[in-house]
């Protein structure tokens, strides 16, 4: 989770480096210097902002106020959360439609995939198939997201959980209410 975050921050990057931020995640880092000098710099660049984030104030808030309903899942829920608010605000943000900026990124994902770790590598058919970026926009979306990890996750059963949980206490009249 989170990808979205760290491909935003680093779209005025080359694309080595926003390809390594979004690899980052999923890289040991005995294993960051099997990688070229500008998708190193996105990896390491990943690191750091996993780090900030996970220091924030605001983020650490957030995390406290989710912790008793998703326990060990509550990271992933709050970068899903940022995602979603990202992604629902991005031309505001951005100047130009989420959309194009996802089919974007799907191609330029495509073109370094030979570089992905293993998990990365398997993940990619199936976030780009099921347009997982693209949903992070809106609140069904969101939704439809959560349903479809659940189908990939061995937990089955506590991801439908999530769900449940997200929906009723996350949504109010299709706005979100505010935890940040």
């Amino acid at each position: 989770m989170g990808f979205l975050l760290n491909t935003y921050l680093f779209l005025s990057e080359s694309k080595d480096i926003m390809v390594g931020s979004f690899i980052g995640s999923n890289v040991k880092p005995a294993k960051v210097d099997n990688y070229g000098l500008e998708i190193r710099k996105g990896i390491l660049a990943n690191h750091l902002v996993t780090n900030f984030k996970r220091s924030h104030s605001s983020y650490l808030a957030s995390q406290k106020r989710l912790s008793p309903k998703f326990s060990k899942y509550t990271e992933d829920v709050v970068d899903l959360l940022y995602d979603h608010l990202l992604a629902s605000t991005w031309k505001e943000r951005s100047g130009y439609p989420f959309h194009d900026f996802v089919q974007n990124l799907y191609q330029d994902l495509l073109e370094f995939h030979s570089v992905f770790p293993y998990k990365m590598n398997r993940l990619l058919p199936f976030i780009i198939s099921n347009n997982l970026f693209g949903l992070l926009e809106t609140m069904n979306g969101v939704h439809k997201y959560i349903k479809l990890m659940a189908k990939r996750d061995t937990l089955k059963g506590i991801l439908n959980m999530l769900l449940q949980i997200f929906l009723k206490t996350m949504w109010n009249s299709g706005r979100i209410l505010m935890l940040f």
